[in-house]
């Protein structure tokens, strides 16, 4: 497991797989070892704080289209 790995999933989540070049098996075990259930209550905490919950919150481009973030 990479040493900056949990900073980096609380930041940007399952999208840390393409960062590191990994399967979601390889996340899976980095995951656990990494904290587990904690991580991902650390993970949803800061999604809280920053505003980064994607799924309610859809972005719009320069053209007004609806863009799945």
């Amino acid at each position: 497991m990479p040493a900056d790995f949990r900073e980096e999933y609380i930041k940007t989540g399952w999208d840390a797989q393409y960062w590191y070049g990994t399967n979601w098996r390889v996340m899976v075990r980095w995951i656990e070892e990494a904290g587990g259930d904690g991580l991902r209550v650390a993970r949803r905490e800061w999604m809280r704080a920053n505003g980064r919950n994607r799924i309610a919150q859809p972005i719009l481009n320069e053209r007004q289209c609806l863009i799945a973030a």
